[in-house]
């Protein structure tokens, strides 16, 4: 993750931990972060609160390197516990090739047929949730 992005995080997080101040698992969260990290204790020490929201993010994944991607956060009216998160490859960036190249070399990813609808299963249609 990029330095820049680090700060906005760390606020995402706090505003996360205010809205469930019964759940000991943030502090259980914050505090082992707090410990292991400096610069987690510095920003956290700022009490910067942010409700995350729409922008860029950089990610470093260990195989296919920094891709960038534009996100968008929905927060569902019906429940406030609930947040969606949409990433999108960054025209003119590497992220969308390099995905594609990793789905690509994957395997296809099949339920077995115990799980399948038995309409479903006798169609050949594609798995549908209920």
């Amino acid at each position: 993750m990029a330095r820049a992005e680090r700060r906005p995080v760390v606020a995402d997080f706090r505003g996360s931990a205010a809205a469930y101040p019964d759940d000991a698992r943030f502090t259980s969260i914050a505090g082992e972060l707090y410990d292991r990290s400096p610069e987690f204790a510095k920003l956290w020490d700022q009490h910067d609160v942010r409700k995350e929201s729409n922008g860029t993010k950089a990610v470093l994944h260990p195989v296919l390197g920094e891709m960038t991607f534009d996100h968008l956060v929905l927060h569902p009216s019906s429940r406030h516990d609930l947040r969606v998160t949409v990433h999108l490859p960054r025209e003119g960036f590497e992220a969308r090739r390099r995905l594609e190249r990793l789905l690509e070399a994957r395997p296809a990813v099949t339920a077995p047929p115990a799980s399948r609808g038995a309409e479903s299963a006798a169609a050949g249609n594609s798995l549908r949730c209920s």
